[in-house]
């Protein structure tokens, strides 16, 4: 990169570079060159900045995690008090006994109904 920029040739070395010209020989190369260099130094400069703001934002999230202090732990209760499930099933047992037998009465009480009608 050296010898591009500087345009200084090594004439004991064995390398093809001697044959490549200089970048103050070709102007549309070392334009080229100059453009993609700034490009290479930007994206540097924007990687930099991106990295120190990444930074920033994962230490500023760590001070914010701490936003509760647990006082008291939570114990699971030795014996469940909600919901009473054989009071529950034991209750729509009978209520379902009751409208049944009420259900029974009511449809004999209709077909009796129907029956003295057709009389």
């Amino acid at each position: 990169m050296k010898r591009l920029e500087t345009g200084s040739k090594n004439p004991g070395s064995d390398d093809s570079l001697g044959a490549i010209m200089t970048l103050s020989d070709a102007p549309s190369v070392n334009l080229g060159y100059g453009r993609l260099k700034r490009d290479a130094l930007i994206q540097q400069k924007l990687f930099e900045l991106l990295t120190q703001q990444y930074e920033l934002a994962k230490i500023e999230e760590a001070k914010d995690e701490l936003t509760f202090q647990v006082i008291d732990h939570a114990i699971v209760p030795e014996k469940r008090i909600k919901p009473q499930r054989t009071l529950m099933v034991a209750l729509a047992g009978v209520v379902s006994l009751f409208l049944g037998i009420f259900i029974v009465f009511f449809l004999e009480y209709l077909d009796r109904q129907k029956f003295k009608q057709t009389r």
